[in-house]
């Protein structure tokens, strides 16, 4: 009987030993190829990666953190303003600036044709951010949805001005909502529009980001004011009694001596009550939409965000914004270090004062996509200079402190 297979002995294999060592020889080539040819590759692969970091830009890395001096007193010249400005010919508006190369142009709409009938019935919304449905910050009746990717938007000229100036602009278009066309005032439903509104037609920013899209509302620079705004030296005593009702104990002896303060005093006085004077920027609005089983902590009140003065609890807000989520925090990194670097190559950002602009913040908690644009330009205006957007407010310098802002924002961000 013959033994199982497995316990078979293996049939021993005859071969010459000639033809074995020659097989020998041409693997011992082979392998000696193989290994030339793996170092030489690592090799490219190395010189390759030291190229690509020699010709590569230097990666942004903000400046520490320093907190900013409180804003230093100005005395005003009733006479003479000491920032005034050769005045603009009055066949030419004040916000208007030089036309874009044509290299650059992109194709936007005009009011040149009739305006249609909306195909739906027309929805109040509360913000830009019409897909919440809910004010993140803003005023309510200046918006109106007539589609899920449009809506209507009330504003002034310089706004639809400095919005078609952007979406002419490549590099920049990216970063602002699309501008479509005009809209006659007579189509607009909501309160009476003033003598100089305009109504244009934008995107909806939350469109596409889920029925419930987290978004934020981000001030940006170190002040909200023009400043023409505060050009004027009178006392005022309604703003004296602003100032106590915010802080009774912010006014000096002698502005209470004098029974009043300029506008000036009292807008850096409201700067100071939160992050813009010292970290450039500050929180406007907040709206979260929870994950499945997420548990979070209360959303705090836009009167709360901008009284928020610390670090600290900016960085709570913003954790509380992204649920802790690490791609989330990744993907919103990323995208602020590109909008950062867009607007240094600039020279459309370079000669413009981006006066109580925004950066909105919205995502889809269920794709985690995200998105990040600058919104609110009816205080954007020209400059007579280029400017840093880095260097502390003075009047006169036009200042204002962009990307000091974005860029503490952004180091903030890496800190989640």
């Amino acid at each position: 009987s013959q033994p199982p297979p497995s316990r078979q002995k293996p049939c021993p294999i005859r071969f010459d030993k000639s033809s074995a060592q020659s097989v020998e020889w041409e693997s011992d080539d082979l392998l000696k190829q193989t290994r030339r040819a793996w170092a030489m590759g690592a090799l490219h692969s190395k010189l390759r990666t030291l190229l690509a970091k020699r010709s590569a830009p230097a990666r942004y890395e903000p400046p520490p953190y320093e907190p900013s001096p409180p804003f230093p007193p100005v005395q005003l010249s009733a006479e003479q303003p000491p920032w005034s400005i050769p005045s603009v010919p009055s066949e030419q508006p004040p916000w208007s600036i030089p036309s874009v190369p044509s290299g650059k142009a992109v194709e936007i709409g005009t009011s040149a044709s009739p305006m249609p009938p909306p195909r739906h019935p027309l929805r109040r919304t509360n913000s830009l951010a019409c897909g919440t449905l809910e004010q993140v910050s803003g005023h309510s009746d200046t918006f109106m949805r007539i589609s899920s990717t449009q809506i209507w938007k009330l504003t002034d000229p310089p706004e639809r001005h400095m919005l078609k100036v952007l979406m002419r602009t490549a590099e920049l278009c990216p970063l602002v909502p699309r501008y479509s066309r005009d809209v006659p005032l007579e189509n607009w439903e909501g309160r009476e529009p003033q003598a100089d509104s305009v109504c244009i037609e934008l995107q909806d920013l939350t469109a596409g980001f889920g029925d419930a899209p987290c978004v934020m509302d981000i001030k940006i620079g170190i002040r909200t004011f023009l400043e023409d705004e505060v050009s004027n030296p009178k006392l005022r005593q309604d703003l004296l009694k602003k100032m106590d009702k915010l802080d009774a104990n912010a006014a000096t002896a002698e502005e209470r001596a004098n029974g009043g303060i300029t506008k000036l005093r009292y807008m850096q006085f409201r700067e100071q009550m939160s992050t813009s004077s010292t970290l450039g920027f500050r929180l406007e609005g907040l709206k979260v939409s929870m994950a499945r089983g997420a548990r979070l902590a209360e959303v705090p009140t836009k009167e709360e965000l901008s009284r928020e003065r610390t670090e600290e609890g900016v960085m709570a807000h913003l954790r509380t914004f992204t649920q802790s989520d690490p791609q989330l925090k990744t993907k919103y990194l990323q995208r602020l270090t590109d909008v950062f670097d867009t607007l240094c190559d600039s020279d459309i950002f370079q000669n413009h004062q981006f006066i109580n602009t925004s950066l909105l913040f919205v995502h889809d908690m269920k794709t985690k996509e995200i998105g990040v644009w600058m919104i609110d330009f009816s205080k954007a205006r020209p400059s007579s200079h280029k400017l840093t957007h880095t260097m502390p407010w003075e009047l006169g310098n036009q200042e204002d402190g962009y990307l000091h802002g974005l860029s503490h924002l952004i180091r903030i961000w890496k800190q989640l």
